[in-house]
């Protein structure tokens, strides 16, 4: 008797549970059948090793593309998706390299994404990258180059700069007008102590200015105004 009441008072639970699993079950089929509805979704290759160089109010983009003769163009988005770039591309049977310039951007952080597609609209996931567009405020925070002492010798003028010089100096341009009347320009990226002008004239004058990379791989480089240094 009680076998029986303990039956008769869990088979109504046990009915509820299977139903329970029996619904579920076909609700999990029903949306696998509407996810496969359309066929199997189709990707194509991805934007690979992107790069991205610095530049004023510019940067470049550099990815490749690896075996799926498939990608046939590319879209670049950035500034929220609200500016793009949309391109083809002609894809050979090797490694290829893709390479865009986006010009025209504020100064300052930017993130790119980048979506390749075939020719029936199929695209890839979503690469991105993020990068830095340099412009005036960067170069107006500029300092040129320092000196510790300048000095003559014989014809010459000696400029003796300091080691430590401000971060980024990448390039040096000097212009004077020398003994002879002639105006001489001296561009230099290698730097030593000392710059010599040659053939300078007796409390002369000159101008220089310092030029900088904010990225040993950036585009262009930023420059100071020209400093003029009158002589004794």
């Amino acid at each position: 008797m009680k076998t029986q009441k303990y039956w008769n008072s869990i088979t109504p639970a046990l009915l509820l549970l299977v139903s329970s699993m029996l619904y579920a079950c076909g609700s999990m089929d029903e949306t696998y059948e509407q996810f496969l509805e359309g066929g199997e979704k189709i990707y194509v290759a991805k934007a690979d090793s992107i790069k991205i160089l610095p530049g004023r109010n510019r940067v470049e983009l550099s990815w490749l593309l690896l075996g799926d003769p498939k990608v046939s163009r590319y879209k670049v988005y950035w500034n929220n998706k609200q500016d793009f770039i949309e391109n083809q591309v002609t894809k050979t049977d090797g490694i290829d390299t893709v390479r865009l310039e986006i010009k025209d951007l504020v100064e300052g952080s930017h993130t790119f994404q980048i979506f390749t597609f075939d020719s029936n609209g199929n695209s890839s996931v979503k690469a991105e990258v993020a990068g830095r567009a340099y412009g005036e405020h960067y170069e107006n925070s500029l300092l040129n180059a320092t000196m510790s002492k300048q000095l003559r010798k014989g014809e010459d003028w000696n400029i003796i700069w300091n080691k430590n010089q401000p971060e980024g100096l990448a390039v040096m341009e000097i212009e004077y007008q020398n003994t002879d009347d002639q105006l001489v320009r001296t561009r230099f990226s290698n730097f030593s102590d000392t710059t010599k002008l040659k053939k300078f004239p007796l409390k002369g004058t000159y101008q220089f200015r310092s030029g900088f990379l904010p990225d040993s791989l950036a585009l262009d480089t930023f420059y100071v105004k020209y400093e003029q240094i009158k002589t004794n």
